[in-house]
């Protein structure tokens, strides 16, 4: 389907350089508005949220050489069904592996310290965690809190010192950050350590471990860089709150999940890469990804990308981590009734329906609920990454680009810290990755923000309304910056924090339950953007 840009009104400084033909993704809308009747999403009954998976199993014992391993096992909890365990990245001290049920079997054969990183799966939901085993060397090592290899500016480290029974101490050395240590365990084995402010740049935070029986000591430098998501926080109480969901797990990549594959399809990750989190490179494409769709999103909804609330933003706040303990979400596909302690989910899932891109749970009744967009009772919900992918793929003309002939690799790590962390880029290599991961980004925040305003309460704009989030016509590519027309934003300033979510109301809405709203595109009408021809 094409659209004229000649008749259009709506959001975006760069619109009027939108070539006359584009790809346009066709908005249908089956029983639009949260009606009585419709499809299966209007009937099914409020679902209980899953057990989240995860990692029961915090630190693991250390090792001595030749002397076979203490008998240990990383347990897991929640989740549903049978849990397997594997390396993802990392090294096991020589001589010892790790079975599906997470027995570590086998006898050490080498000194050192090893750290890896463990993968729980039950086949929907995976967790990972980062253990460390020390044989016959005193050591301080990270028991947890590492983010992309660094510590993070704000964010709790756990250190522990392994390798020696005799009693130890732990003390800061020097901090460059004005870290400092929080607590304490009772040996003094183990220790809390808060790093400090960090701006503009890395520091490094050393700490020393020391046995005093015998004078012997260990030093552990922790690189510190600043907390991209330090704004972006589930602000319960006085937002609507959003958990943006990327774990679906049906993706065509390798034990990877639907965003990985969308990454390896652009360049982002190796197409054939055997490890299943990633090399440091792809982790860093994948949490570049990320944090755009966040920035995005906030943009759209009026706040600063940062997450910050800004001048006229609308209370709504997105998170991509779990809330602390005591909020509840709805399970996959359903819904709950409105209360301050639960908050939406919206899940970036793989997508079996042909040309959709998009489906959400509808609801223009406003009913106090919470909703949990992920397939389930009411069917595939979500935004498809895959669909989004191949959009993608041709309107920025990436597939032929050089991100597919030579995929992120250790080379580009410093241009990606860069993109995740907001510092200076340069160069045809930056320009690429920033150019790829930014047009999945925004492409799959303006599918995002487009099922969010659906379900609280938006409808369609006119097909002719150019850049409009909620236009029926919607489009995906880069001269596009797609934002809520004023009328969109004045009713979303209404119906948010949305009733019930925020303000602690438990009582329904005045309608029937959510009905479903998909988003899809048709086979045709696809314009190709050759590189540089659609700009930057």
């Amino acid at each position: 389907m094409f659209r004229s840009p000649s008749n259009h009104r709506g959001f975006g400084p760069r619109r009027a350089a939108v070539p006359a033909a584009f790809l346009a993704l066709l908005l249908l809308c089956s029983a639009c508005g949260g009606a009585a009747g419709g499809d299966s999403g209007s009937s099914a009954p409020p679902a209980q949220s899953p057990t989240p998976l995860e990692f029961a199993t915090t630190s693991l014992p250390d090792g001595s050489t030749g002397v076979a391993y203490a008998p240990a096992a990383i347990a897991t909890r929640g989740g549903a069904g049978q849990v397997e365990i594997d390396v993802a990245y990392g090294e096991l001290p020589p001589g010892l592996y790790l079975a599906d049920d997470g027995r570590l079997i086998g006898t050490p054969s080498a000194p050192g310290v090893y750290e890896f990183t463990a993968l729980a799966s039950d086949g929907q939901q995976t967790a990972t965690h980062t253990y460390s085993i020390v044989v016959d060397e005193l050591a301080l090592v990270v028991e947890s809190g590492l983010h992309l290899g660094r510590a993070w500016s704000g964010r709790e480290v756990v250190l522990r010192v392994a390798g020696s029974a005799a009693p130890a101490d732990v003390q800061v050395v020097d901090a460059a950050s004005a870290g400092r240590i929080l607590r304490r365990s009772e040996d003094g084995r183990r220790v809390v350590y808060l790093p400090g402010r960090v701006e503009g740049g890395i520091v490094e935070d050393r700490l020393e471990a020391r046995v005093p029986a015998t004078g012997t000591t260990r030093l552990l430098t922790l690189s510190v860089a600043p907390d991209p998501l330090a704004n972006h926080l589930a602000r319960f109480g006085s937002t609507d709150v959003w958990m943006l969901d990327f774990g679906g797990k049906r993706g065509a990549h390798p034990y990877a999940t639907d965003l990985h594959a969308a990454l390896a399809r652009l360049g982002l990750r190796a197409r054939t890469s055997t490890q299943r989190l990633g090399s440091p490179a792809e982790q860093l494409a994948e949490e570049a990804v990320r944090l755009g769709v966040l920035r995005h999103l906030n943009r759209m909804f009026g706040r600063n990308p940062d997450g910050s609330a800004g001048a006229h933003g609308l209370p709504i706040s997105f998170t991509p981590e779990l809330p602390e303990p005591g909020y509840e979400r709805p399970g996959p596909g359903g819904w709950l009734p409105g209360a301050p302690t639960r908050y939406s989910v919206l899940a970036f899932v793989d997508g079996a329906a042909h040309g959709v891109v998009g489906t959400a749970l509808t609801d223009s009744a406003l009913n106090a609920y919470h909703m949990h967009n992920a397939p389930g009772p009411s069917g595939e919900l979500g935004v498809f990454v895959n669909r989004v992918a191949e959009v993608v793929e041709l309107v920025y003309h990436v597939g032929d680009g050089p991100l597919v002939g030579r995929p992120v690799d250790a080379g580009d790590v410093a241009d990606l810290e860069a993109l995740v962390y907001g510092w200076p880029g340069g160069g045809a290599r930056y320009r690429d990755l920033a150019y790829a991961a930014d047009g999945l980004a925004a492409s799959l925040a303006a599918v995002a923000a487009h099922e969010i305003g659906h379900s609280l309460g938006l409808g369609h704009t006119n097909p002719t309304t150019y850049g409009s989030l909620m236009n029926s016509a919607a489009t995906i590519h880069p001269s596009v910056e797609q934002g809520f027309l004023p009328e969109d934003m004045e009713r979303l300033r209404q119906a948010l924090p949305g009733v019930g979510r925020a303000a602690g109301s438990t009582s329904g809405g005045g309608g029937a339950a959510p009905s479903i709203a998909a988003q899809g595109m048709p086979a045709g009408g696809v314009h190709v953007c050759r590189r540089g021809e659609c700009g930057r």
